[in-house]
């Protein structure tokens, strides 16, 4: 939810702000979640969680300097 709230904070800027990786992150997330109900034998829903922590790290980090080096 709080990812969520921060997408509609960042999206009501004035000038358009092009994400390249938050373009990908749906499906991304959609794709984890769907092996990990598919394979439910451990570790792969770990790493699923894992992979979709470090992913939304990176989406907000890329947000965070996209907002610093915008004109």
């Amino acid at each position: 939810m709080l990812l969520f709230g921060f997408f509609i904070l960042t999206s009501k800027i004035d000038k358009l702000i092009y994400d390249p990786i938050g373009k990908y992150y749906g499906a991304a997330i959609f794709l984890l979640i769907g092996i990990s109900i598919l394979y439910t034998k451990p570790p792969l829903p770990l790493v699923s969680i894992i992979i979709i922590i470090i992913l939304t790290i990176i989406t907000i980090i890329s947000r965070i300097f996209t907002f610093k080096n915008r004109d």
